[in-house]
């Protein structure tokens, strides 16, 4: 796994020559105009997306329009009261609680934090 803490992950869609190595991946970007400086950013090309689209289909069992379907229905929000600002998730239903724990990966937490209001 890479350590990406403190940094913004980018998905580069579109075709994209892996031959081209890292100068011209990273020319690729630059052309882009993604980001200003790339210690404070990691890059996902296509094709590993369309990599880990199919190890999560491989672990789940599951199509990728299923996953998705199952996943879409978290969402977050904020909701304030009392002076306070509250960001929560919606509850996760049975089927993506099933995909979390396929993938092992920890569900978000019903509420993501409380912030008092200025």
């Amino acid at each position: 796994m890479f350590d990406h803490s403190g940094k913004q992950l980018y998905l580069i869609c579109g075709p994209t020559d892996m031959r081209k190595g890292t100068d011209g991946l990273s020319a690729i970007v630059n052309l882009q105009h993604v980001c200003d400086s790339y210690e404070s950013a990691m890059f996902i090309f296509c094709r590993v997306a369309m990599i880990l689209i199919r190890v999560a289909e491989n672990e789940t069992g599951m199509t990728w329009h299923r996953i998705e379907k199952a996943m879409s229905c978290i969402t977050a929000g904020a909701i304030g009261s009392g002076g306070y600002t509250s960001w929560m998730t919606s509850d996760i239903t049975a089927e993506a609680a099933e995909i979390f724990e396929k993938l092992k990966i920890t569900p978000p937490q019903n509420v993501l934090s409380v912030e008092k209001n200025s």
